[in-house]
């Protein structure tokens, strides 16, 4: 597996892009879309201060992420163009959104919102009548544009505001 360079050749809606589970193996590459993602797509919410961006960073590393796939209480997935990750979404079983981040080259071309459909549909069949997720400001409005709604007062997180929603499945 590799990182996303080029997706615009394979996206959107080739049939090449398919969402699977991660596997350990992935964790590197996953956490490469993460770090990027956070660090180029939500200079809005960090606004390049190396504090909260670092916070933010912190544990995103190959080794966590690898935990995280190993934990038998998430559903981590990723979006696989072609054996280059595109995309990495997680769910802590059975209801709340941890992760979804898209590469910088895949933002735009309808990764995010299939790798949303994907975590709703696992959410669905363990049993979740609704998904929970903390949104940063930057993707606040493509929650919204998916139905998701604000659950409560805004809160921080890494030292930035983070808003809680939620979607009925």
């Amino acid at each position: 597996m590799r990182c996303a360079p080029n997706l615009q050749a394979i996206l959107p809606a080739d049939p090449s892009l398919h969402i699977r589970r991660a596997v350990v193996a992935d964790a590197a590459d996953a956490c490469q879309v993460l770090r990027d993602s956070i660090t180029l797509l939500c200079v809005a919410d960090h606004g390049n201060a190396p504090e909260p961006l670092a916070a933010w960073l912190a544990n995103k590393t190959p080794e966590n992420l690898a935990t995280w796939i190993a934990d038998p209480d998430n559903v981590i997935l990723v979006a696989d163009a072609d054996g280059v990750v595109a995309a990495v979404g997680g769910l802590r079983v059975p209801h709340y959104v941890m992760l979804n981040y898209v590469a910088p080259a895949a933002r735009f071309l309808g990764v995010s919102k299939a790798m949303m459909a994907a975590l709703e549909e696992e959410a669905r069949a363990l049993g979740a009548l609704s998904v929970t997720l903390e949104s940063s400001l930057t993707a606040a409005p493509f929650y919204r544009a998916l139905g998701y709604r604000d659950a409560g007062e805004a809160g921080v997180k890494h030292g930035l505001p983070n808003f809680p929603m939620e979607k009925a499945l």
